[in-house]
């Protein structure tokens, strides 16, 4: 496992690059030079100060609850060959996602032994990006297909797996995941035979965004209505004057204000105020019933549901982003966490999960892969997947998030730029 003593620089950092991912990403302008990524990564450096506290280490904060995944991973050796298995790539997140993963490799104090990067973006320069990442990393290696090159297009992709090793199966857009978190499932999965796989406690998870909220995690936010004062469009501007300005933490952002009756419909077809808008804190009494997590359209709430709204709505994410970077900002992840989630054979969304390769290479994958693995094996084997609650990661969005309106990628920076030490 990676000490619990590192710098919280890496954390902020990594997390910061989101700054990137939501100005251009969710802006429908994403730029993807490979020049321009190194270029701010390059030019970041200790510009800003990071906070004192250490959030992004093993155990904190949780040393008044139960739920405590690293704890328990004290006396938990390693089982074996590990491997991160990675469907690519979309270059406006790899960065970010590379540099969790080389922080998570043996040689740099984590598990992964492997990086498996399936490469089946259709954008020539994003396949270019990902292979130029292979060539000068001795533990990734990559296999190269298209996206339903055939009808068996998942299968093909996880006979690359091998019998031997435990898969942590990472969609390229999740833009955190605590030190311990691959360390957790992995032992989860290990100590329950029982199980066919094991999801991370992820946010922006259709299903889990129910669960979240009932735990009550949602915090008031709601978008400024106007451009404030002295603002600058981003689509003009590059990466190195955003950094002069930008500071991760919502209790920076000034509160929200606009006319008392003002009403915003927080449907995922809602247009969005102005591109780039910034969501801000509402007063502390203000009803979370009334704001996008609690309230959709006419009177609909959250489902627990893999296909229901918070897998649509743009609105819903927004504020699950805010939420966690509260909580983050206040050392209180805790309020995100339990011991386990069972889904009784009902379908879980993978974006980081935990699985045996001998399964998937004994059972050939039929059709869509989430499907068949949460829906469909898991009753064939009866052997159900579940939610460890006690590991954190955070999931960017969905494509019907962020692609079914161009200006639902309109989000203000909200990441603090700090140093991108991979």
């Amino acid at each position: 496992m990676i000490p619990r003593g590192l710098s919280i620089k890496f954390s902020i950092g990594l997390l910061c690059f989101v700054v990137i991912l939501w100005a251009s990403s969710w802006s429908g302008v994403a730029k993807k030079s490979e020049n321009s990524i190194a270029k701010f990564a390059s030019s970041v450096g200790s510009t800003f100060s990071s906070p004192k506290t250490n959030f992004g280490t093993p155990g904190r904060p949780y040393t008044d609850t139960k739920f405590d995944g690293a704890a328990d991973l004290e006396n938990f050796q390693k089982p074996g060959r590990i491997a991160a298995f990675i469907l690519a790539g979309r270059r406006e997140f790899v960065p970010l996602l590379n540099c969790y993963l080389e922080r998570n490799l043996v040689r740099n104090g984590g598990w992964l032994d492997e990086v498996l990067w399936i490469i089946r973006t259709d954008h020539e320069d994003d396949r270019a990006f990902v292979r130029e990442l292979v060539e000068r990393t001795p533990e990734y290696i990559s296999f190269e297909t298209r996206r339903g090159d055939d009808s068996r297009h998942y299968d093909t992709i996880y006979k690359q797996c091998r019998n031997d090793t435990i898969y942590i199966k990472i969609d390229d857009d999740v833009v955190f995941w605590e030190d311990h978190a691959i360390p957790a499932i992995v032992k989860r999965l290990v100590e329950n035979p029982q199980y066919l796989g094991i999801s991370a406690n992820v946010m922006n998870q259709p299903a889990l965004s129910w669960v979240h909220y009932h735990l009550g995690t949602a915090r008031p936010f709601a978008p400024e209505t106007t451009p404030p004062e002295g603002f600058v469009d981003l689509d003009q501007q590059s990466p190195m004057p955003i950094r002069e300005r930008i500071d991760w933490r919502p209790s920076s952002l000034p509160q929200w204000t606009g006319p008392k009756n003002f009403s915003f419909g927080f449907h995922f077809t809602e247009p969005a105020p102005f591109k780039h808008h910034r969501w801000l804190p509402l007063p502390k009494d203000f009803e979370i019933e009334d704001t996008p997590m609690g309230k959709l359209g006419e009177g609909h709430s959250v489902e627990y549901s893999a296909g229901g709204i918070g897998w649509k709505s743009w609105t819903i994410a927004a504020q699950e982003h805010m939420s966690f970077l509260t909580h983050l900002e206040n050392q209180e992840l805790y309020h995100y966490k339990f011991d386990i989630w069972h889904y009784h054979y009902e379908r879980i969304s993978i974006n980081f999960f935990a699985f045996h390769g001998s399964l998937v290479l004994d059972n050939p994958i039929e059709g869509q892969d989430e499907e068949f693995l949460t829906t469909i094996l898991v009753k064939r084997l009866k052997r159900p997947a579940i939610m460890d609650g006690t590991a954190m990661a955070v999931h960017f969005g969905f494509g019907r998030q962020f692609n079914r309106h161009a200006f639902v990628k309109s989000w203000q920076n909200v990441w603090e730029i700090g140093a991108l030490e991979c």
